[in-house]
């Protein structure tokens, strides 16, 4: 039986690629929208297919209608070589997923193969890349390196072997988007420092399973995390993956830091008076995803790789010290291969962050409260949100020396930032949130220190004076800054008011910038906020 189970296609944000990604090519490329024509069909029932694929509408299939059938070797082979005397580092990548028999019969365990081979004579001899066994449900991404090949002309194929001893036959093969390309554009260079919150969706990775998607259930920050199974449990016999689909160059860093948000719940079954267990993994590669090692466990838990259930967001930290190159990636990669056939509710994934921990840095705690989202009663705000910190010289021109971000706990009513830049001395503290005027700190700047292990503290809340220009509205015993500017030009004015007034008019809903409150609508509460303001001429005040 053939089970409907898609993915979608990734795209590439561009904003954060490096300008390498510029020089990529393809070479051969198939989805299989317009048929097998580019291949060389040899046994079994091999097809295309629309009721499974990694993107668009169709993959190809060994047994489109059932089981592969048993004491055969189906293949499907490309029909025109492919000339790599031009290329530089050639890649040939695909997706695939698969069903194969491994039955035990007389007291033997037997297995069924599919081989992906390669040859650089027209077809006449063929040399293995990689053989795989077993099953695995979701669909995966793979890439290998071609550079041995690139001045030859080359063919590949795919073949299912089935000769196990016991007549036994499963599902077996999918394949879907098969490419040779440039390394560079499997594998563009990420701007580092990295950091995805999955705002933006989910470009920055390769999804491999059946239902990774963002999802607005319970994010680690913001509205959106990732899942791996956004509508149910994932799929037992299977290995739900996301890779990143660029690489990372850490050769040069310091003391390269990957940190994540995630929670989970795993199946942990017991049959046959067994236990038995489904974990996560987090690998990383430093060949550009060619080979991986999974990250050895870390005290006190021995995580990873991590089981069972954990259903609070948890910080998780990783030091990459070991894997320093300039072709860094990571996977986070559940496997379910339990005896009993049970699966979970799976794992949900947020706020990835890779750089340089470098203990020569400004670590500023700051305190600040906005005025729309401040719940003077509760003594909290309505969400946690990101703010953007500039460090400006105290000094004409105030130039900028360096640029964090972090997000402002609504409980602790403060965050985390961290600058790598400047040096010990004197600065102004500039922030700048989506929805608010940019507030400057105190006149004179800020004396901050760099480097000696100490924190420093800069609290906006409590007074006034502590933004240039007093340029704060007190809210119960605390100071706020001014919400309103929803476009960002320095001024709240019947600009932002019509914007607000649009949306309310609406309803609208989701994390807008149009919503002062925080509170995921676009009402008159918002448009109140952002009225007075604009009456009371409410702008940035600044040196």
């Amino acid at each position: 039986m053939k089970i409907k189970n898609s993915i979608y296609a990734f795209g590439i944000v561009l904003l954060l690629l490096s300008v390498s990604s510029l020089r990529a090519q393809t070479y051969f490329s198939d989805d299989f929208e317009n048929g097998k024509a580019k291949w060389i069909i040899g046994g079994g029932n091999w097809d295309t297919l629309s009721s499974t694929y990694s993107s668009s509408n169709h993959c190809l299939t060994d047994s489109r209608t059932g089981n592969y059938t048993y004491n055969s070797d189906p293949t499907v082979t490309l029909a025109q070589s492919i000339n790599l005397s031009g290329t530089t580092s050639p890649v040939l990548s695909f997706y695939h997923r698969y069903d194969l028999a491994y039955p035990i019969c007389n007291y033997t365990q037997y297995y069924d193969y599919i081989y992906l081979e390669i040859s650089s004579n027209g077809g006449f001899s063929w040399s293995q890349i990689k053989v795989w066994t077993g099953g695995n449900r979701a669909w995966t991404h793979e890439q290998f390196t071609l550079s041995n090949y690139k001045y030859n002309l080359v063919k590949f194929r795919f073949r299912l072997s089935s000769h196990n001893g016991c007549s036994s036959v499963a599902d077996g093969w999918y394949i879907d988007d098969v490419k040779v390309q440039e390394f560079i554009s499997t594998n563009p260079t990420f701007v580092f420092p990295f950091s995805d919150n999955f705002e933006n969706g989910k470009y920055n990775w390769f999804l491999g399973g059946f239902n990774w998607d963002t999802s607005k259930v319970n994010p680690n920050s913001g509205m959106f995390c990732l899942t791996d199974s956004k509508s149910g449990n994932y799929a037992w016999n299977s290995d739900p993956i996301i890779v990143m689909s660029g690489v990372l160059n850490l050769s040069k860093t310091n003391f390269p830091v990957l940190t994540f948000y995630h929670r989970y719940s795993l199946a942990s079954p017991i049959c046959n008076y067994t236990q038995y267990y489904d974990y996560i993994y987090l690998d990383v590669s430093t060949n550009g995803g060619f080979t991986w090692v999974a990250l050895p466990p870390q005290p006190p838990l021995n995580q990873p790789p991590w089981h069972g259930s954990n259903n609070t967001w948890t910080s998780e930290q990783f030091d990459l010290s070991n894997y320093k190159s300039d072709k860094v990636k990571i996977r986070y990669r559940i496997s379910s291969h339990n005896g009993c056939g049970s699966s979970a509710d799976g794992a949900s994934f947020d706020d990835v962050s890779i750089y340089d921990f470098n203990p020569a840095y400004i670590n500023l705690n700051l305190k600040l409260l906005f005025e729309g989202m401040f719940d003077s009663g509760a003594n909290e705000m309505a969400i946690q949100d990101t703010v953007t910190v500039f460090l400006r010289n105290a000094a004409s021109p105030y130039t900028i020396k360096d640029t964090a971000k972090g997000v402002i706990s609504p409980f602790t009513l403060s965050g985390q930032f961290y600058f790598h830049k400047p040096h010990t001395g004197n600065y102004y503290i500039v922030v700048n949130h989506r929805n608010t005027i940019v507030t400057w700190s105190k006149n004179g700047g800020v004396y901050l220190v760099k480097g000696d292990g100490s924190v420093n503290n800069y609290d906006f809340t409590t007074s006034a004076s502590q933004a240039y220009g007093n340029n704060q509205i007190l809210k119960g015993t605390k100071y706020c800054i001014y919400s309103g500017d929803v476009n960002q030009d320095g001024i709240v004015d019947a600009s932002d008011v019509g914007l607000i007034d649009n949306d309310a008019s609406i309803g609208a809903t989701g994390y807008l910038n149009n919503d002062l409150t925080g509170d995921s609508y676009v009402d008159g509460s918002d448009l109140s906020i952002a009225d007075n303001n604009a009456t009371n001429f409410i702008t940035a005040s600044r040196p």
